[in-house]
């Protein structure tokens, strides 16, 4: 009898077994799990294609997971980001009109969000819209 035959069959083998082959999909990121499938089908029939399929199922579904949780996150900073562009140019016009430049506009529209709240603090004591963008102020 093959020895992962004999894991399989001891008292809680199917659990060992299964939280082998997550570790094996965790440390080796491009393992095929086809071939992992195949090869557990073909030493352990029916059963071991089952723990490969299950296995695979809980790697796509926690991909799809963090893939969520970056996609939300991105968007939360992004939209952050943007209510403080917003904001700040609103900001610039009220105090200084006219003497806010396209220049300006595009330099708020590309920046970062730490450079954002960096400006959103200045607009408290700039003098003119130049003061903003300068880093005696911090």
């Amino acid at each position: 009898m093959d020895l992962a035959q004999q894991v399989l069959r001891a008292p809680s083998g199917a659990d060992a077994l299964s939280a082998l082959i997550d570790y094996a999909f965790r440390v080796r990121a491009r393992l095929d799990p086809g071939v992992v499938i195949d090869v557990m089908q073909t030493h352990l029939g029916p059963q071991g294609k089952e723990l490969g399929v299950t296995a695979a199922d809980r790697l796509i579904e926690q991909g799809i997971e963090q893939g969520i949780e970056q996609g939300m996150a991105l968007g939360l900073a992004e939209g952050q980001s943007k209510g403080l562009r917003g904001l700040l140019l609103k900001q610039l016009r009220l105090k200084f009109g006219e003497a806010v430049s396209q220049a300006d506009e595009a330099r708020i529209q590309g920046a970062g969000l730490s450079e954002l709240e960096r400006w959103g603090e200045r607009i408290l004591t700039a003098a003119s819209v130049q003061d903003l963008f300068t880093a005696s102020n911090d």
